[in-house]
């Protein structure tokens, strides 16, 4: 105890000392009351004072361990002693010096341990909501109910004289009220609670209990005129589509709770402390503000009905974590973070996180693995596919050769088209708009007689061509393995067309399928079967690159005997 009070008089005088002793000074201090053992003392001689002096001292090291010694005081301190402490802290003048002398430096001059320390306060003044927040709102107590008759007040200030007289117990009028029953459920509902005869029922569940009336109060006093557009923007919309501010503030006060981890205790490891947490004396009742109208601008922009409740908040927990994670400073930024994200926004966001977390997955040894395993089956597919499109035939134009140039030949046109068994190609001429059946055509190939398959420039009928419009690229012939070699020359329509056709031609040939509609048919055959397989797995983080190791084999495969219904089985 001399010891320790020896340490408390070097903090409490640190004139005439080594400044180097007075950092090390507070974390002896630090460490003795988180174990518990000299809280008392520390607390009665080591004044709050005291503590804001060091806050002040330049010396990173002396600012992180006094507000480690403050923090510490404020966790182990009896409830009573909390609040009051609480108060102090959360004072207009303390505040500003730990804006002033610690937040406001640039984030490089402040140590990654002053951060955590301001993270834990953080966490340890939102923690003194929770009594609140866990206490459910008895319809029988006045303070909830003078609560309940200023939001109802001050949503409808025309009838300023009506509402002092709701009992909420009764649902009647006293003190010669001149609104019926009728009247008041009506504005309860249009102010969106769901139990309009007595609306401090709504808070009758704990989470969030009573601090979202706290929260609702808070808005409705203190930002009268934003509280007013909220509700009257509502009231005007028709049934169904109206965004209910009761509600929809329940469900937003326990998604802030959810999001900042209200309740939980300050974590070990590196927390995110939000500057703007120490800019106001009431910072989560702030917060919610701010989220409130982004509830009702986020309704608005999804044109969302009651029934969309629960995908409007979805959405809005993403615009709310998203903004926290810039870390903005003020409330102003803030702000500026959450209007920035707009819904439009966030599809676009989740859209590309999609996008990149598919692409990455895609590149995953277990994937690459997996695509080259399935690969033969989807060309298969794509081979049939081919050998379908031969066998529906296609209908081209006819060609003459004039001075060098293939000369399209108008309305004439020929067929062709391969036979069900894959076997004969039938080709002859046809009318414009017909699809001959193949006995309808005169000339046959039969497939075991075709040598190659010629393209472009390599064509007969192409080597000779000139002039800007050729049709060189969509050229394709047939050459025959007959004593002697002839061809059946084909001119595409356009460049699928071509594509198809080379495909099934090589593919009846034996040969690999290398047009750019084959590659692009197999990446999304491919891409498609690899999503389907990995629906089984949704849910994991994050797929491994190695395969789990095999395990080594048994000593022997001897294996025992099994006893079933009484009977020895091996």
């Amino acid at each position: 105890m001399a010891l320790l009070h020896l340490v408390c008089s070097y903090v409490n005088s640190p004139k005439g000392m080594d400044k180097a002793a007075i950092g090390p000074a507070l974390q002896v201090l630090e460490s003795a009351v988180s174990s518990g053992a000299a809280y008392s003392q520390v607390e009665k001689e080591v004044t709050l004072g005291v503590l804001v002096t060091h806050v002040q001292n330049p010396d990173p090291q002396v600012q992180q361990n006094a507000l480690a010694l403050v923090n510490a005081l404020f966790s182990k301190a009896d409830p009573f002693k909390r609040k009051t402490l609480s108060t102090t802290l959360a004072s207009r003048k303390y505040r500003d010096i730990v804006l002033q002398y610690v937040i406001n430096k640039k984030p490089g001059d402040r140590p990654s341990e002053t951060n955590h320390e301001l993270y834990v306060m953080q966490t340890l003044f939102l923690n003194l909501l929770e009594e609140r927040r866990q206490t459910p709102v008895d319809p029988q107590d006045q303070d909830a109910q003078t609560k309940l008759k200023e939001l109802l007040r001050i949503a409808f200030e025309s009838d300023v004289g009506n509402y002092s007289a709701i009992n909420f117990e009764t649902n009647n009028l006293s003190n010669g009220g001149r609104k019926d029953k009728s009247n008041h459920k009506r504005d309860y509902h249009k102010l969106g609670f769901t139990n309009d005869s007595n609306p401090a029922l709504d808070f009758a569940a704990a989470p969030p209990g009573a601090l979202a009336l706290d929260c609702m109060y808070h808005l409705a006093t203190s930002h009268t005129e934003c509280y007013s557009k909220i509700v009257l923007e509502s009231a005007c919309r028709t049934s169904g589509d109206e965004c209910p501010f009761a509600k929809s503030s329940i469900a937003l006060v326990n998604s802030l709770c959810d999001i900042l981890k209200m309740g939980e205790p300050p974590g070990d490891q590196q927390g995110k402390f939000y500057p703007f947490y120490f800019h106001h004396d009431k910072p989560f009742e702030e917060l919610y503000c701010i989220c409130a109208q982004l509830v009702t601008k986020t309704w608005k922009e999804m044109r969302a009905t009651m029934e969309d409740f629960d995908k409007v908040f979805d959405v809005v927990r993403e615009q709310i974590r998203r903004a926290l994670d810039k870390i903005p400073d003020t409330f102003d930024s803030l702000r500026s973070h959450l209007n920035a994200l707009t819904y439009q926004e966030i599809n676009n966001l989740r859209q590309q996180e999609r996008t990149s977390r598919e692409e990455w997955e895609l590149q995953a040894r277990p994937i690459q693995e997996l695509r080259k395993k399935l690969e033969p089956e989807m060309i298969e597919l794509i081979k049939q596919n081919r050998l379908n499109y031969l066998i529906a035939g296609t209908r081209f134009n006819k060609f003459s050769s004039q001075r060098l140039m293939l000369q399209k030949v108008k309305g004439k046109f020929w067929f062709c088209r391969l036979s069900n068994n894959t076997k004969v190609f039938h080709y002859g001429e046809c009318e414009e708009k017909a699809t001959p059946l193949p006995e309808e055509l005169s000339s046959k190939l039969n497939v075991l007689d075709i040598k190659d398959l010629l393209t472009g420039r390599d064509c007969p009928h192409m080597k000779d061509s000139k002039g800007k419009k050729s049709n060189v690229p969509l050229a394709f012939s047939l050459v025959t393995e007959k004593e002697t070699p002839c061809t059946v020359d084909f001119v595409a329509p356009d460049e699928k067309t071509f594509d198809l056709w080379t495909d099934g031609i090589n593919a009846l040939l034996g040969k690999d399928m290398i047009s750019k509609e084959a590659k692009k048919d197999l990446d999304v055959l491919l891409h498609m079967e690899i999503k389907l397989r990995l629906l089984d797995i949704e849910g994991i983080p994050e797929i491994p690159q190695d395969a789990p190791p095999i395990p080594a084999l048994p000593q022997n495969f001897d294996f025992s005997t099994l006893q079933l219904n009484g009977i020895a089985t091996k």
